[in-house]
């Protein structure tokens, strides 16, 4: 009877539950946070690069038959200023011009930021399908390593990795005519 007594006054005893529930949530709260805040920082410098190659490529293509380099250093610095809060020394951009002969495409001209130490990949494979003989196509690449906000948080060893690259490439035809050449590239 004692036995059975003790055993009722323990399940019905209501101290501590409280704990118990937060000591179980919490650490789910914790790292849905943490998601949450990650995936924001992500979509957000994504969105930038996005702009940063946009914005170059339009520039450049906006010009009329030729194209100089320093236009297109100060079209980077445009970009640059516009990817704030993000450090435009941290993005490389760079600026492509192929001329479509055939079925192939070629590179005419490059031109590249001195910003970022990521390595910007490019694919060309459909750019011949954007333009017709003869004509150009003017693709901008922005790229940047990007270290999560979790990694600085967290450390590299727990997670496994210190960054990422995130490309973003745009194609745009020349504007006003059908190639363009630069000068000083």
């Amino acid at each position: 009877m004692l036995w059975d007594s003790a055993v009722r006054r323990f399940g019905a005893d209501q101290s501590g539950v409280a704990a118990i529930e937060a000591a179980i949530t919490f650490p789910i709260l914790i790292l849905l946070f943490f998601g949450v805040v990650n995936v924001a920082d992500y979509v957000a410098t994504l969105n930038r690069i996005v702009t940063a190659s946009n914005l170059t490529g339009d520039l450049v293509a906006r010009n009329d038959g030729t194209v100089t380099s320093s236009a297109i250093d100060d079209y980077f610095t445009a970009a640059g200023l516009a990817i704030r809060p993000i450090n435009a020394a941290d993005v490389r951009m760079s600026v492509y011009a192929f001329r479509k002969n055939g079925q192939t495409m070629t590179q005419q001209w490059s031109r590249s930021s001195a910003g970022g130490t990521a390595a910007c990949a490019i694919d060309t494979s459909t750019l011949s399908t954007l333009v017709d003989n003869g004509q150009d196509v003017v693709l901008a690449v922005a790229c940047t390593s990007y270290a999560p906000p979790v990694v600085t948080f967290m450390g590299a060893n727990i997670l496994g990795f210190t960054s990422i690259t995130i490309t973003e490439q745009m194609a745009l035809r020349p504007r006003i005519s059908d190639t363009i050449a630069c000068s000083g590239c």
